[in-house]
Order: structure tokens, then C-alpha cells, then sequence
């Protein structure tokens, strides 16, 4: 934590404490030590800057709805990442049927045009990244879940199964069965033949 002259910034239990006691300030100070993090889980499901900033928002309004519910005895942290990745999965489920446009996100291009780098490549990538995304929809909800977790967001076995609510065993299954599913939908499509 941040020291300045002598004065430690307060705790996460502290502030938490103090968000349940509606102090402002308290939530002002969590929201600005989790933004960024809270903001990399939402960029990693939607893939826009834009999109994941209006996410990242509408994160923590829930996550100070949640709050209440927070176990003390649990680190902070993980508590928050356990809780943004489950509202992104449910963003998620929400807005497939929506990604049918490809937006141009302007933050990112620029700085790649910038480097020399070829904007087509750019949009390849965003094109196979597309082809993903509806990849991963055509997979049964369960199964690929637990792909978006272990291979989007990088979570470890033991939490995809705290996420969920299952078994180890059961996140390993539905992992197997998941990529070998995606392998045979994305062999499917003609845009990749």
C-alpha cells in the first residue's frame, strides 16, 4: 500500500467496513485501487476499450450492490475477481447474439499504424478473433464457460470450479471436451477453409 509521510492508506477491510456504512469516500478510494483490474477482466471478454470502460462501470455498481454479501474472510481480491468474471460471463451470454458488427476501436489502431505495422494484419487478427467469439457460442454454456475461464481469462482449475460451483473433475472434462468441440466448429467454417 501507498505510504505518504507516514499516513498507510487504509485496508480493504477497512474501506469495505466503511462502503457498508455508506461512506462515499471509502468506495471512491476501492473503486480507484480495483479499476484497473476490474477493467483487464472486462477488456478480455469484450476485446474493445470502449465497450469494456462502459462495462468496467456497470462491474462495480454491481459489485457495490454485492458488497453486502462479501465474506470478510475471503481476500478482497479474489473476491472481486471471482465476482467481475461472473458478471462478465453473464455480460457475455447476454450480447453474443449481438456481435454480428466488427467495430473499428480507433484507441487501438492509431498506435499500430503508428509503429509502421500493416492495419490489415490488424484486421485479420480482429477477423480470427471474430471467428472465435462465434466459435465459442456455438459451444453448450457449461463447456464453454470453462473455456472462456481457463483459456480468455486464464483462471486456474481450482478457481473455474469456485466460479462455476463444480467439481475439479468436472472442469477438466468439460475443458477437454470443449476445445476438441472448437477444433471440429471452427474446421466447419468456410472463412477458415
Amino acid at each position: 500500500m501507498k505510504e505518504v509521510i507516514g499516513i498507510s492508506s487504509p485496508s480493504d477491510r477497512e474501506l469495505i467496513r466503511r462502503c457498508r456504512r455508506k461512506d462515499a469516500r471509502a468506495w471512491d478510494l476501492l473503486v480507484e485501487r480495483y479499476r484497473r483490474k476490474v477493467f483487464n477482466i472486462a477488456y478480455q471478454f469484450v476485446g474493445n476499450v470502449e465497450e469494456a470502460q462502459d462495462l468496467t462501470q456497470e462491474l462495480f455498481l454491481k459489485i457495490y450492490q454485492e458488497l453486502r454479501k462479501y465474506p470478510d474472510e475471503v481476500p478482497f481480491l479474489s473476491w472481486l475477481r471471482r465476482v467481475s468474471r461472473n458478471l462478465c460471463i453473464d455480460y457475455y451470454r447476454k450480447r453474443r447474439r449481438q456481435r454480428g458488427v466488427m467495430r473499428v476501436d480507433f484507441e487501438v489502431v492509431l498506435p499500430y499504424i503508428a509503429q509502421g505495422r500493416d492495419p490489415f494484419d490488424l484486421l485479420k487478427e480482429k477477423e480470427r478473433n471474430l471467428l472465435l467469439r462465434k466459435g465459442l457460442d456455438a459451444l453448450p454454456p457449461g463447456v464453454r464457460d470453462c473455456v472462456i475461464l481457463r483459456d480468455v481469462q486464464g483462471c486456474s482449475y481450482r478457481d473455474i470450479a469456485d466460479i462455476l460451483n463444480i467439481p475439479i473433475g468436472t472442469v477438466k472434462s468439460r475443458l477437454n471436451r470443449g476445445r476438441a468441440e472448437l477444433v471440429r466448429i471452427l474446421k466447419r467454417m468456410p472463412e477458415l477453409r
